[in-house]
């Protein structure tokens, strides 16, 4: 699709999740495999994920993101922290 040529011109990524669904997890899992970018469960050496992708809650009407380990460790160590939304929408 012409998503997915796009996403493939994109520097080389490597990209963690957090909070999201078994199902949102393996999809993210199939398009990092697709598009040869790295999947790792964990945050565990610095400089090695790029990406935090992310689930999302609403609350009175806005987006929230859970302040998970993973969370604060993205943000701590300049991570960009993206919503799912973000892999299909490049």
């Amino acid at each position: 699709s012409e998503q997915l040529l796009e996403l493939q011109k994109l520097p080389y990524c490597a990209v963690a999740t957090s909070c999201l669904s078994l199902g949102e997890i393996k999809s993210v899992e199939a398009l990092c495999a697709q598009l040869k970018w790295k999947y790792y469960d964990e945050i565990s050496v610095p400089g090695l994920v790029t990406h935090l992708i992310v689930g999302v809650f609403m609350r009175n009407g806005e987006q929230h993101v859970k302040m998970t380990t993973k969370y604060l460790q993205a943000v701590a160590l300049g991570i960009k922290v993206v919503k799912l939304d973000w892999i299909y929408s490049c």
